[in-house]
Formats: structure tokens, sequence, C-alpha cells
């Protein structure tokens, strides 16, 4: 028992140290603090826009879509209003 709280508290301490550890509260903040719903809500929009953002980057990283299907994307994107 005590061993899994101490895991659990050396996570809460490393997460935040690495380069992409304070994304995740970034989100939690940012989704939450918009004109659009009220306060302390989840923009749900806002939210599925960070995730799909997220998929690209990794499927970029992970080499699945090249910079052509990403920079066609954007180009579809801006066209849909």
């Amino acid at each position: 028992m005590k061993l899994k709280a101490i895991l659990k508290e050396i996570l809460k301490g490393i997460i935040p140290a690495l380069p992409f550890g304070n994304v995740i509260q970034t989100i939690n903040e940012n989704i939450k603090e918009d004109g659009y719903t009220p306060s302390g809500a989840i923009n749900y929009p806002k939210l599925i826009m960070y995730i799909i953002t997220g998929l690209i980057v990794l499927g970029r990283l992970l080499g699945v879509i090249s910079n052509e299907d990403v920079l066609t994307l954007v180009e579809t994107l801006q066209g849909v209003q």
C-alpha cells in the first residue's frame, strides 16, 4: 500500500519535469477558460481540436504522415467555414 502511494508521488514529480509534462495541465486549464462555455465547464470544440492536433503531431513524429499530408490537411481545413 505504501509502495503504491510512493510510486504515485514519484510520478507526480516526474511528469511535470518532462518536456511534455506541463502540456496536460495547460490543456486542462485552456479547455476550461473560454467565453464559449460557462466558467469551469469544458469547452468540447476546443478539446476536440487539441486531440486532432495531437494526433497530427504524433502521426508526423512516427512517420505515418508526411509534411505534404499535413499541408494538404491544413489547406482543406482552411477552406471549411
